[in-house]
């Protein structure tokens, strides 16, 4: 899902999280993702190919905003929010002289 806004956000969806917007609570932050996917929906009249896919879009958007409150763990959703690194390449991980790892750069 969150790799989808990267590809959506060069799409005709306009922004709604600001660049300047930090997030506090997991909540908030996965209301603006469904909320995004929904605009794409909406603005975007390529985004279906049929009646079907509509449907299926749509539910799973749904399924999505329906159950997303079972997965954030309660003693954590206000943080320390933990850290997901999508892209682990030898290219992103910096060694010291003894390969000892010292740094990690996903951007």
């Amino acid at each position: 899902m969150y790799c989808s806004i990267i590809l959506l956000k060069n799409d005709v969806v306009l922004r709604m999280i600001s660049r300047n917007e930090t997030y506090t609570a997991a909540e908030s932050y996965i209301a603006d993702v469904l909320t995004f996917h929904d605009d794409y929906l909406l603005s975007n009249p390529n985004a279906v190919m049929n009646m079907d896919d509509c449907v299926r879009q749509t539910a799973s958007m749904t399924f999505l905003g329906a159950l997303s409150h079972y997965y954030i763990q309660r003693d954590i959703r206000n943080g320390p929010l933990r850290l997901q690194l999508t892209d682990s390449h030898a290219s992103n991980i910096f060694v010291d002289r003894d390969w000892n790892m010292t740094s990690l750069v996903d951007l």
